[in-house]
């Protein structure tokens, strides 16, 4: 316990881990050089800092381009400085639920946040979630952004298909609205070609088109794990599968298995 106030001790301790801090006497805390290396090395460390570092926006703005989420230590009024919050976001989106709620309505700072980690959407303003441009960055990068969709968008196709476009795999959110997997082939073929990998989510009936199971392998063949029974022994579309990754072999029919060329493009 002792050692614990021993400033070289905690200063060689901090630069190899930030969050030794818990561990340190309270007197530290506002060792501004002391924490200073701690937040240079986790931003997090701004959570152990004494009240007059954590309002010093210098300091602070060190913190927050470590770890944007150190935001949620910084003071009050720094939550609410534009820039900072700006600098917090870039590192990691999600840090824009600490900003003040007036930033949570600012555009340019949300596109940024969103385009960081698109789940960041959650902590938007209603109208921004309602902004085509804002939603589509979002559902890039995060496909369950698109819970987030107002109904209004959700009824309006051209921007499902945009959605799709983007994120193929949103398609889980399409059909979570509906309480089952996704039964409109328009919308599932747009997610397959985006990722394979959204055939998972396509209704029963569809998993047994062969156009749709087609796109869906040749973006992913692993994807050929959720075509229908009927087509595991398809030999073309399974030459598909294969030919983009071929672990989808353990997916074909039996009676496939043994069959050399197949195999052989398989392992190539």
């Amino acid at each position: 316990p002792e050692l614990s106030g021993d400033r070289e001790i905690v200063f060689e301790a901090v630069r190899q881990n930030g969050l030794a801090l818990e561990y340190t006497a309270d007197v530290l805390h506002s060792d501004r050089e002391l924490m200073l290396e701690a937040v240079r090395q986790s931003g997090l460390a701004l959570g152990y800092a004494g009240a007059s570092l954590r309002a010093d926006r210098e300091f602070v703005l060190v913190a927050v381009r470590q770890n944007g989420i150190a935001l949620q230590f910084a003071a009050r009024d720094l939550q609410g400085d534009r820039q900072l919050v700006l600098e917090a976001v870039k590192q990691d989106g999600l840090a824009l639920q600490f900003g003040d709620e007036e930033l949570q309505g600012d555009r340019a700072l949300v596109l940024a946040a969103v385009r960081q980690n698109g789940a960041a959407l959650t902590f938007a303003s209603s109208p921004l979630r309602s902004d085509i441009e804002v939603m589509l960055e979002a559902i890039q990068r995060n496909g369950l952004a698109l819970k987030c969709a107002p109904v209004d968008l959700l009824a309006d196709r051209s921007f499902v298909l945009k959605a799709l476009q983007r994120n193929g795999l949103a398609l889980e959110f399409v059909a979570d609205r509906a309480g089952e997997r996704c039964a409109d082939r328009e919308f599932v073929l747009e997610a397959v070609r985006s990722d394979g990998w959204a055939l998972n989510h396509a209704s029963r009936e569809l998993r047994s088109d062969r156009d749709i199971s087609l796109e869906a392998v040749r973006q992913n063949g692993l994807a050929f794990q959720f075509v229908a029974e009927l087509l595991r022994s398809d030999r073309e579309l399974a030459f598909e599968a294969v030919g983009q990754h071929g672990f989808a072999l353990q997916y074909v029919a039996d009676e496939l298995r043994s069959d050399r060329d197949l195999v052989l493009e398989a392992v190539r």
